[in-house]
């Protein structure tokens, strides 16, 4: 199945007349879910490296996460850390495309409502589970266009941080510190999400010959009849020059528009690139 990001990034390209067919010759073909998961891997990966000292936090993100023992639903990563209430916290990580229809639409009132229709959904799935077992759930949700939510969970990724920082006051170290690897923090986060989005869609958007010959043609096609447009418009501009010019009243001609001309790009009557 192709990803979100794929459909839509499809779309654009056949409306921009660049792109005949299919990117991706089969829908089943390797690499969509094993880029998708790289991707899901990386972003875990970086919460878990830039995490781990700040609590110190024990990191689990291949045992103890299950959040249901009905439907087999698992979480992401536990941070666990005895001086936070509840210790332990469950991540689930999702990313979605705020391209897409479903999402655009609704995002012309708000642009937090990807992140409260993500974070309803996983809810659903682990909230009972994680709080049955003791335990804090946040969802991260991250959008292809480097956003990142819902309120709650940046509110909790801050508290991690704000609390380190309170920890080297107390020791008579600067807070500038933990405020620095906060920042270094979210940078790594945007930095692994948009390297791996770039990576999956270069993967699945690869030109094949067949492809680059498509494109080629669209292009030549265009060139041409940008062409044939600017030959036709030069010569109306020539057989208008070559009539003689029609008396008029004088007062029409100062109250008449200036005269543009047609291969002029800045002008409305210009040949379409």
């Amino acid at each position: 199945m192709w990803s979100e990001e794929i459909i839509v990034l499809k779309r654009v390209w056949h409306q921009r007349g660049a792109l005949t067919e299919s990117p991706v010759p089969h829908a089943a073909s390797f690499g969509a879910d094993y880029h998708r998961f790289a991707r899901h891997e990386a972003i875990a990966a970086t919460l878990a490296d830039h995490l781990r000292p700040e609590g110190p936090f024990r990191i689990d993100l291949r045992k103890n996460l299950s959040s249901s023992i009905h439907r087999g639903t698992k979480v992401d990563i536990n941070l666990t850390c005895y001086a936070f209430t509840p210790a332990v916290a469950s991540l689930d990580i999702t990313v979605s495309c705020p391209l897409l229809p479903s999402y655009l639409a609704a995002a012309s009132s708000s642009s937090a409502t990807i992140f409260a229709d993500r974070d309803r959904e996983k809810r659903g799935k682990h909230l009972a589970g994680c709080t049955a077992q003791g335990r804090a759930y946040f969802t991260l949700c991250l959008t292809t266009a480097g956003g990142i939510g819902p309120p709650e969970t940046v509110d909790y990724l801050d508290q991690v941080f704000n609390r380190a920082a309170s920890r080297e006051a107390a020791a008579g170290h600067s807070r500038r510190d933990a405020f620095h690897r906060r920042d270094c923090f979210y940078a790594a986060l945007h930095a692994a999400l948009i390297r791996a989005t770039a990576t999956m869609l270069c993967h699945h958007t690869a030109d094949t010959p067949r492809h680059h010959a498509a494109a080629s043609a669209a292009v030549t096609a265009a060139a041409r009849s940008a062409a044939a447009t600017a030959a036709a418009a030069a010569a109306v501009t020539a057989a208008a020059a070559a009539l003689p010019p029609a008396a008029s009243d004088p007062a029409d001609a100062a109250h008449a528009a200036p005269a543009t001309d047609p291969t002029d790009p800045d002008t409305d009557t210009a040949p379409a690139e």
